[in-house]
């Protein structure tokens, strides 16, 4: 319904819900975009973070909210990253993920397995 975002995150409030709705969520680091006028939950946990349709959307959401605000303590007078000409370039090298089966392994659904797995020829 909307292109952008926000929302708080303390526990999982915008990884999860983005990810249970197909969108893209960010979680910043910490004091990276100011809390001024959120309901504070935990001063140590809480988090602004973004919603929108794709990670280039959430770079550039998070580049123009970031910065240092004297009325949130968290934040600081740093440059702030470039997200977005980040989130445009190319990876540097070819991510490489790695599977652990844990216990149990053998007792997932074969079509679970092979979702994880990438397909029949993975692990």
């Amino acid at each position: 319904m909307v292109p952008l975002s926000i929302g708080t995150q303390t526990g999982g409030s915008v990884i999860r819900p983005a990810a249970f709705c197909g969108i893209v969520g960010m979680k910043p680091s910490f004091g990276l975009i100011p809390r001024t006028g959120i309901l504070p939950q935990s001063p140590f946990l809480d988090t602004v973070g973004v919603f929108a349709r794709s990670v280039e959307d959430c770079a550039l959401l998070v580049e123009v909210q970031s910065g240092h605000d004297p009325a949130d303590p968290a934040t600081q007078a740093i440059p702030m990253p470039r997200m977005l000409s980040v989130a445009q370039s190319k990876a540097p090298v070819t991510p490489i993920f790695a599977l652990l089966k844990p216990p149990g392994w053998d007792q997932a659904d074969p079509q679970m397995t092979v979702s994880i797995r990438g397909g029949p020829s993975g692990c």
